[in-house]
């Protein structure tokens, strides 16, 4: 867990304090001096990653991807020799994770619920969490506003600040209501969740493939096309946390794709029956593939919100970029549209997925709820719920409709830039319907419908992270999509940084010079390409007092809106609107006061230690590395990696 101090929802939005060193040295972010006019990133020499697995223990790489839903969460996996990474992996190598805890006759679905309770101190999560309320209502059990399910946590994830008059505001105020009385944000609740999935993983593949926490692991994480990019930041952060409270392996770093782009680019390359010829391919001029033939696809994610039902449909359009290594390219931009009705989960289960409007619409459909009371003037049979079947295509109809608009609007789009659809992909739980499959190929001849093969749609998404996560080459180009920096003080100086002019400055208690406080040191650039391998050194110093630890700590922030980041001025001024914490990394390097001791300034009741370091920030790949090196130009005190692959497009290497 991250505790009091990690970011919460609004955090972004509030002014953040950045004090003095006190003697008790509990500022929320202790200031470190720079001591550098300015600092850029620029290449380093490629360093070889140390093998962090024991002797002795699995020599097996597992890549693990997650697909972390709004109603369901799948995890899939693939090994191989740690020093032999294939260039492809097998469909048969691809294997998901099942017999999730109280699944019962689920058991072997390759997902869970994206559900979880917080129910008399103590946590459910997946199939448990919707069975043990069931079972707490059914003995009497009257629980307060703390005894809710939390769901839909993907939601708040993208819109932590969404308006209440929204189509789903009904139940995620319930949510974010919910999650108040019990003192967690979203981020607590979404960590809290995963952690128990990566348990369970780490559990599972332990007994089915001697799994240890010694195995090199990459995790490749699956977000929604068009996710925004704080909503991406966020999700990396609390994958990598829950990762690590459960030792789920040595992760060494962290991929990111678009759902839609691995779930298409898994079925068209891999899954029987919708492998493109050449022709299909169009014609491949270097990196692009502009062509009159191109293959389509859909993904539908049904965000299912009870009451309130909120259904995403994204409709996606990718052209074949090119054959090997597998790739696709977004040919115009998604459609997407908010499908709102009422549903409960046996409706989705039951009745959605298997009502086949092929059948007729005469007679009536049935939904099993133990404990209904017969009532037949509402329908209600004794634990049974009676709907006739007109009135069942009634509710299908306002989202048939709107698929198929969104359907003709990428088909109009691909028209205007003389690229021609040749199939239509259907994935995502929705995808499994008779109904929409029907619908569909009634009012399109063409492009041809492509639909999931039974049992295959559930894993598809996480199928396809692993996939694209084996070789990621001739992925989108290595470009900052936000600037990332780091976090100084500098000694107040308005003639060398105007942005002083700006502040008076604030005297050190210790050494009485006046410093600014939290100023932003932007070290990668929006915008920019960047290398594999690319890192920054500066010299810092800070200022302890006699008696208390030396500790370094140095906060990472982001920002995806400034478009020319200005160093020297601090986080919270205008010029930083938008800045967004990432992580705060912590160095105690007292042990190295007894190797390099230093003299103490300052007068008797004011001592104090100047402690001149060197701050190594290393860009490896999606991972940021800092170093604290002391003294100067000697030994690394330490080092945390921090994953920074949202910084670049879903799908970059």
């Amino acid at each position: 867990m991250l505790g009091n101090s990690r970011l919460s929802t609004a955090l972004a939005h509030r002014k953040r304090v950045f004090q003095e060193i006190s003697d008790a040295n509990e500022a929320p972010v202790t200031p470190s001096v720079s001591d550098s006019d300015s600092i850029g990133i620029r290449p380093a020499t490629p360093t070889r990653k140390p093998n962090r697995r024991k002797n002795g223990h699995d020599n097996m790489a597992y890549i693990v991807g997650l697909d972390f839903g709004t109603t369901m969460t799948s995890v899939s996996y693939c090994r191989f020799n740690s020093d032999k990474r294939p260039a492809k992996v097998p469909r048969e190598k691809i294997k998901d994770i099942t017999d999730w805890p109280s699944a019962g006759r689920d058991q072997q679905r390759g997902e869970v619920p994206s559900e979880s309770l917080y129910l008399d101190d103590k946590f459910y999560w997946g199939y448990q969490a919707r069975q043990k309320l069931e079972q707490f209502h059914y003995s009497g059990g009257v629980s307060d506003k703390t005894g809710r399910l939390i769901r839909f946590t993907k939601l708040l994830l993208a819109e932590p600040e969404s308006k209440e008059e929204d189509g789903a505001g009904c139940q995620l105020r319930e949510v974010r209501d919910t999650l108040s009385h019990l003192g967690k944000t979203v981020l607590d609740a979404v960590e809290d969740y995963l952690v128990e999935v990566f348990r369970f993983a780490k559990d599972f593949l332990k007994d089915q493939v001697n799994f240890t926490e010694s195995s090199e692991v990459e995790l490749s994480l699956s977000v929604p096309a068009g996710w925004p990019i704080e909503a991406s930041w966020s999700l990396q952060h609390i994958v990598r946390e829950a990762a690590t409270v459960v030792n789920f392996g040595q992760v060494s770093s962290l991929f990111i794709i678009n759902e839609p782009e691995a779930a298409s680019a898994f079925a068209l390359d891999i899954v029987g029956g919708t492998n493109v010829s050449d022709k299909e391919r169009g014609d491949i001029h270097g990196m692009r593939c502009w062509g009159r033939h191109s293959s389509k696809f859909i993904e539908e994610d049904c965000y299912d919100v009870q009451h309130a039902y909120e259904a995403k449909k994204d409709v996606t359009t990718y052209t074949v970029e090119q054959k090997s290594p597998f790739r696709l390219m977004e040919a115009v931009p998604p459609s997407e549209h908010q499908l709102s009705y009422n549903l409960f989960r046996k409706f989705e289960n039951e009745l959605k997925r298997n009502f086949d409007s092929g059948e007729g619409l005469v007679g009536s459909a049935y939904l099993d709820l133990h404990g209904l009371e017969e009532n037949p003037s509402k329908g209600f049979g004794k634990g049974m719920i009676t709907v006739k079947r007109e009135r069942v295509m009634e509710w299908f109809r306002p989202s048939l409709e709107g698929i198929t608009d969104l359907i003709k609007q990428q088909l109009d789009a691909c028209a205007n830039i003389d690229v021609r659809v040749q199939k239509i992909i259907l994935f995502g739980g929705y995808s499994q319907s008779k109904t929409l499959q029907n619908f569909l190929k009634q009012r399109f001849s063409h492009p041809k419908i492509v639909c999931p093969k039974p049992g295959a749609f559930e894993t598809t998404v996480s199928r396809g992270t692993v996939y694209r996560a084996v070789d990621k080459s001739k992925g989108p180009l290595r470009k900052a999509i936000a600037n990332i920096g780091i976090l100084q003080s500098e000694p107040y100086n308005p003639k060398k940084f105007p942005s002083h002019n700006q502040t008076t400055g604030d005297r050190n208690s210790h050494n009485k010079r006046l410093y600014v406080y939290g100023t932003a040191q932007w070290i990668i650039k929006k915008g920019n390409l960047m290398d594999w391998n690319e890192s920054v050194r500066e010299r810092n110093h800070r200022v302890i007092p006699v008696g208390q630890p030396w500790v370094i700590k140095q906060s990472i922030y982001y920002n995806a809106l400034i478009e020319d980041p200005q160093d020297h001025y601090p986080v919270d001024h205008p010029k930083n609107a938008g800045s967004r914490w990432v992580d705060t990394v912590v160095f105690d390097i007292t042990k190295a006061k007894e190797q390099y001791p230093l003299k103490a300034k300052g007068p008797r009741h004011g001592k104090h230690y100047e402690i001149y370091y060197d701050l190594l920030v290393e860009l490896q790949g999606r991972n940021l590395k800092v170093s604290v090196v002391y003294p100067p130009g000697g030994e690394v005190q330490g080092c945390k990696e921090i994953s920074v692959a949202a910084c670049f497009r879903p799908g970059t290497e």
